[in-house]
């Protein structure tokens, strides 16, 4: 809820990724198992999730739909890869030209499968922020998820 309410009151789209990162941050300090590493980042399929309501996947993208695999953590492998894919995506909405290629490349990345069960567990923390952020504190999804961590 935080995060569509920030996103409406902007006129450029192109601002909807950092204004969903500082919304994901601003929640992470009310919870103590969020850190520098499992901070969850924007990436393409996030704001997918934003903006369309993409909460369902079709189950050929591992990143797509309202799913942990949609979480990409601050200082988890793929990160880097993932972020400039976004900062593509924040330029091209601003008015940047771009090819038929570089469209392409939005919807074909993934976000790929964590290497350690470290990593699947900040994944899993960072699945319950963004659903905190996305529906609210209150909502029985986020409550349900964060009692059961």
């Amino acid at each position: 809820m935080i995060g569509h309410q920030v996103c409406a009151s902007n006129e450029k789209r192109s601002r909807d990724t950092a204004n969903i990162n500082i919304c994901l941050y601003t929640q992470s300090l009310q919870v103590s198992y969020i850190n520098t590493v499992n901070l969850p980042k924007v990436s393409p399929w996030m704001l997918d999730i934003f903006r369309q309501h993409n909460l369902v996947g079709n189950g050929m993208e591992l990143g797509a739909g309202l799913n942990p695999f949609s979480v990409v953590c601050s200082g988890h492998h793929n990160t880097k890869d993932v972020l400039v894919l976004a900062e593509r995506q924040a330029k091209v909405e601003a008015g940047v030209t771009v090819s038929l290629s570089d469209t392409l490349e939005f919807k074909t990345k993934d976000a790929r499968f964590p290497k350690t069960y470290l990593q699947a567990s900040d994944k899993l923390w960072a699945f319950c922020l963004l659903c905190c952020v996305f529906l609210g504190g209150n909502h029985v999804l986020y409550t349900a998820l964060f009692e059961s961590m």
